[in-house]
């Protein structure tokens, strides 16, 4: 004979760190809804488009062709924050175009592996935006 009412989860507490509060799963409304928003705005950074000068330089002949002599000739990643020269697998604006720097110029390359060019450039995107949250206007030598 077939069960009416499925079997209830147990109780557990919220994964929220330092909240108490016990669910049947996920987040207890308190900080669902605060969980949720922050999703939100992580797949809003995660899918941003780039600008249409980027983009225009990152698929251009010219940049791959660049891209692949400053691989060959700086074959460890340059930067070093988080690895110990693990090899390079992307190249990284010094000076990001965004903020001015030249798209073709070689000095203004360095070759990186992924995690510390993912690692620079979130640290990058987040200064950009205090800077243009604190007064309105940029200044990139703040």
């Amino acid at each position: 004979m077939p069960r009416k009412n499925p079997p209830r989860r147990p109780l557990r507490r919220c994964p929220y760190p330092g909240c108490k509060n016990l669910t049947r799963g996920g987040h207890c409304p308190r900080h669902a809804e605060a969980m949720e928003a922050r999703q939100k705005t992580y797949k809003r950074r995660t899918k941003r488009e780039r600008d249409p000068r980027s983009k225009r330089v990152y698929n251009s002949r010219a940049w791959q062709r660049l891209r692949a002599w400053k691989l060959e000739r700086a074959p460890i990643c340059e930067i070093r924050i988080r690895c110990h020269g693990a090899p390079a697998t992307e190249v990284d604006h010094i000076r990001p175009i965004a903020q001015g720097g030249e798209a073709y110029d070689p000095d203004n390359l360095q070759s990186t592996c992924h995690e510390c060019h993912s690692v620079k450039t979130n640290t990058t995107d987040r200064e950009a935006a205090l800077r243009f949250s604190g007064s309105g206007a940029y200044d990139p030598d703040d």
